[in-house]
């Protein structure tokens, strides 16, 4: 017996209850007014492979995305509409399991897969996301012998290959902000939070190779986490901020270096911000 198709609606704030086109439209009508910004249409099991479809607003523009998943295979889909009536049509279709027609949707795959290094060839443009590759054109972030570069140094190296591994084991992981000190730990020393420490001097200044390599560690995690996945939370990115800013002044000698890495990660938009 074919299991009952079940329909779960949410926004980034709250799951919505009892889903009936009647509580879609009204979510639509708090999504006009600025209640939340992003509204998302789960099938449980996915119908046509699709699990999905959602819709974001952002500056007057509505941004409608819908996956498919074939056996572990995604795609994703985008269409851009200022037509808030539009989204609000495909969201019932697809309660009543109809699919869109996808002509002159973009296909934004690219995007939602994760990119992993081939272990021989290593650090490279082509194995990486394409938001990273747009906004990190410097080639130190893809340099694996300059100790400042975020790959360049043992423990990034190392640490870069250990986030590879632990998102390829499980790519539902979505607590990134924990991967530093999970790296850490699997290392077997503790991990010196960069936040934690960062009106602390002394206790820099006192656990200066301590502090170093967890840094290292942070800053490779949060440049990785872009370069696998395209996204960065708040949290994490401040963390790897902070972590530059704390080696520039234990290496002086690699300051400008990492300058360079603070403005692009400060200049690089997180998914959260």
């Amino acid at each position: 017996m074919e299991k009952k198709r079940v329909f779960e609606l949410f926004n980034e704030n709250e799951v919505i209850e009892s889903v009936t086109p009647q509580t879609i439209t009204n979510a639509f009508a708090e999504l006009s007014q600025g209640k939340f910004h992003v509204l998302i249409l789960e099938a449980s099991p996915a119908f046509e492979s699709s699990p999905f479809i959602q819709v974001a607003w952002e500056k007057g523009l509505y941004t409608i995305e819908i996956q498919f998943d074939n056996e572990g295979q995604l795609q994703q889909f985008r269409k851009e509409t200022g037509e808030i009536e539009e989204c609000l049509t495909l969201f019932l279709n697809y309660h009543s399991e109809k699919l869109p027609d996808k002509t002159g949707w973009q296909d934004v795959s690219s995007e939602i897969n994760y990119y992993y290094d081939d272990e021989e060839a290593g650090v490279a443009r082509e194995t990486s996301h394409p938001f990273f590759v747009k906004h990190f054109t410097d080639e130190i972030y893809y340099n694996i012998t300059d100790d400042y570069a975020p790959f360049g140094n043992d423990t990034g190296n190392d640490a870069l290959r250990m986030l590879e591994e632990r998102l390829a084991e499980d790519d539902d992981l979505e607590d990134f902000e924990e991967l530093p000190a999970f790296i850490s730990t699997t290392w077997g020393f503790d991990y010196l939070d960069s936040l934690k420490i960062q009106n602390e001097p002394a206790f820099i200044e006192n656990h200066q190779s301590e502090v170093i390599k967890s840094n290292q560690i942070t800053v490779a995690v949060g440049f990785g986490v872009i370069k696998i996945t395209g996204g960065i939370s708040f949290q994490l990115k401040k963390r790897a901020i902070l972590a530059l800013e704390q080696l520039a002044n234990a290496i002086p000698e690699g300051r400008t270096s990492y300058q360079q890495q603070i403005e692009a990660m400060k200049t690089y938009h997180g998914y959260d911000e």
